[in-house]
């Protein structure tokens, strides 16, 4: 779960990215020496309210099964609020310059807990509850997103919405009411900036995330000595077992000859798991020549 001031820290940093991507027309000329609220130096501010209105992740499914597959959050989405539940949403909302407060505010829409899923999986959490483990001004049910939107709409008309692109296989959709209400209400709705905006801010690290990379860099390193303290026992044929090992028990991990890709990744995988990272995986490409396990190539993926 993410520290609060991290999510606030990637929503004000997203905005102020957005803010110098959009059109001047929808800004106007301050003095250069104003600061914009992320504390930089900005030669001119908004002059209309701006929305960031994203989706998370929905839980996919096997081709023509009801068995879920892993998921695995947004990247955009679980960077501005740290949010790791399925089917949720993100309104963050910027006042026009001039209001009594220029600071974003987030509202995250999680899903209301339904009794199949009590019934066979893990509900989400109520709203008391998520409370406590996200960072947002106000957390409610997906139920409440068109009334927000209109109470946005009401205060703000000339409130522009910036969206990922819509109709992309890349990322989670918003709900067609959603689209259709805003496209009714004559909303101006924007899909280009806000991915630049996001490639942008993410390039930003300060000095606790540069700490949290190096970390993550020092978990996959030890999870590939695992894996190779595990191939040279048997490249140097010392690997031992005790009478009835693999028959009467199972192998234990210093007893397994590991000959396909997928026995080093799980020993990869379990490395990483141990001690807390579980996004953080590895992808091999393997062959085999004489029972011996090579790897040419090592990518390891961080969210």
């Amino acid at each position: 779960m993410f520290m609060a001031d991290k999510v606030d820290n990637h929503v004000r940093r997203t905005f102020d990215q957005l803010l110098r991507l959009v059109p001047e027309s929808e800004r106007t000329k301050v003095d250069d020496s104003l600061e914009s609220f992320s504390k930089e130096p900005y030669p001119s501010c908004q002059l209309q309210p701006q929305v960031i209105l994203i989706a998370g992740q929905v839980t996919g499914y096997r081709n023509d099964t009801d068995r879920e597959l892993p998921f695995r959050q947004e990247s955009n989405f679980f960077y501005l609020t740290g949010c790791n539940i399925p089917s949720s949403f993100l309104l963050a909302t910027l006042p026009a310059q001039g209001a009594s407060s220029t600071a974003p505010t987030t509202t995250l829409f999680i899903p209301k807990a339904e009794r199949a899923d009590i019934m066979w999986s893990i509900p989400p959490p109520e709203v008391y509850n998520a409370r406590k483990m996200f960072d947002a001004s106000d957390i409610k049910h997906v139920h409440h997103l068109p009334e927000v939107i209109d109470a946005t709409l009401k205060a703000s008309p000339d409130t522009i919405f910036h969206v990922l692109p819509r109709n992309s296989s890349l990322f989670p959709q918003l709900p067609t009411q959603t689209l259709t209400q805003l496209s009714t209400s004559n909303a101006t709705v924007e899909e280009q900036y806000l991915l630049p905006a996001f490639q942008r801010t993410r390039l930003i690290k300060d000095a606790d995330e540069i700490s949290l990379i190096r970390k993550a860099n020092e978990i996959s390193s030890r999870a590939h000595e695992t894996v190779m303290r595990v191939l040279g026992l048997a490249v140097k044929n010392k690997i031992s077992r005790e009478e009835g090992a693999g028959f009467k028990r199972p192998l234990l991990p210093g007893e397994w000859f590991i000959e396909k890709e997928a026995e080093a990744e799980a020993i990869f995988v379990a490395s990483c798991r141990r001690e807390g990272y579980v996004y953080l995986g590895l992808h091999l490409r393997c062959s085999f020549q004489s029972s011996v396990l090579e790897v040419p190539t090592i990518k390891r993926i961080f969210r």
